[in-house]
């Protein structure tokens, strides 16, 4: 299986080096480098076992480490992964449901911002209607989730829910689209750009479980947000 990790750059295929100290009982091998291609943030790292060692239950692989030099501050640089599950070969991620991403609902449009030409930047065509999303849970961490695909094919929304509030937290989400120069455009709930922000305008992210209906306060930004190329509100709608 793969691990995902994140960069803020998609410029030219890079290899990034690791370590990894094998926790007790440990029965994987992990590859001693992340590997991401061309054009993508995200990258993986592979990890293999003998499919003889492999029983029910959970196994602590470890803790990988990626070498300092590529590490943001804004980034963890050191994590411990677990795998396996009281049915093997189940996945993580639990299919909550099927359903539309709405992106610029004109009844919700917190704001367009302009480029040099002093045109309109556009995310997508006003309204813009996704169908065919998924919704999923994460059974390890519940407060996890992610819709798939996002706004483009081969790119995941992640975000948390907080389990008393219900409301969602996101950052640098790899949205697919490219700005000037291949520039990543990512998307960021208005709580990262300002603390409070979705509060004085009445827009919270939240998760409304009841409706099965997601609502985010996004910016599409540059990279550690920045470059604000618009503000929307997104709602997600599903069955």
């Amino acid at each position: 299986f793969k691990i995902p990790v994140k960069r803020l750059s998609a410029d030219g295929a890079l290899e990034v080096p690791v370590t990894f100290e094998a926790g007790t009982g440990n029965i994987f091998t992990v590859s001693n480098k992340a590997v991401f291609e061309a054009g993508k943030t995200e990258g993986y790292i592979q990890v293999t076992y003998n499919i003889d060692d492999v029983k029910m239950g959970k196994y602590v692989g470890g803790k990988i480490t990626l070498d300092p030099t590529y590490v943001s501050p804004y980034g963890a640089g050191t994590f411990t992964f677990v795998a396996g599950s009281t049915e093997f070969g189940a996945s993580v991620w639990k299919k909550i449901g099927t359903g539309v991403l709405t992106i610029s609902d004109p009844d919700n449009d917190l704001g367009h911002f302009f480029n040099k030409e002093g045109k309109k930047w556009l995310l997508l065509d006003n309204p813009a209607q996704l169908s065919n999303r998924v919704l999923y849970q994460n059974t390890e961490n519940p407060q996890e989730y992610k819709i798939e695909p996002y706004i483009k094919d081969g790119f995941a929304m992640t975000f948390t829910v907080n389990s008393e509030t219900n409301r969602i937290f996101f950052k640098d989400v790899d949205t697919g689209l490219r700005g000037q120069n291949d520039a990543v455009v990512y998307a960021n709930c208005l709580e990262v750009l300002s603390p409070g922000a979705e509060d004085k305008i009445n827009k919270p992210s939240v998760y409304d479980k009841a409706n099965k209906t997601l609502t985010f306060s996004t910016a599409y930004t540059g990279a550690n947000a920045k470059g604000i190329y618009a503000v929307e509100m997104e709602t997600f709608v599903y069955e």
